[in-house]
């Protein structure tokens, strides 16, 4: 099921991944970027958190959205009373989890994280 949702999202990370940034060496939309800052949401003083903060509104988004919005075989349900620093943490322990996957579009592995860790019922 995690390779069906994520072949399903790699197309959508493809099209988002698609400005400029993605002709770049840097791709500033893929898990390598992002997983140090979401990480760093966690251990750094809320002044240096720009980036993390970044990370964490992403996740946060993606969660806001709802089952509704996200096609059935990628849509995450969170159970009641799961918190965002969870939702964040989940993302982290998958990012990591998967180091091969990390220069792929970091909102498609996060979707793909959320879905593993709380698929709708």
């Amino acid at each position: 099921m995690r390779s069906k949702a994520l072949i399903v999202l790699v197309g959508l990370g493809a099209v988002l991944a698609a400005g400029p940034a993605a002709a770049q060496s840097q791709n500033y939309y893929s898990g390598n970027f992002m997983l140090p800052y979401c990480k760093a949401r966690f251990s750094v003083p809320p002044s240096e958190t720009f980036r993390s903060g970044i990370c964490a509104g992403q996740i946060l988004a993606l969660a806001s959205l709802g089952p509704e919005f996200l096609r059935p075989e990628i849509a995450f349900c969170p159970p009641p009373g799961a918190t965002n620093e969870q939702a964040i943490r989940v993302v982290i322990r998958d990012l990591e989890a998967h180091p091969e996957q990390l220069h792929l579009d970091f909102v498609t592995l996060a979707v793909v994280a959320l879905h593993g860790a709380w698929p709708c019922k």
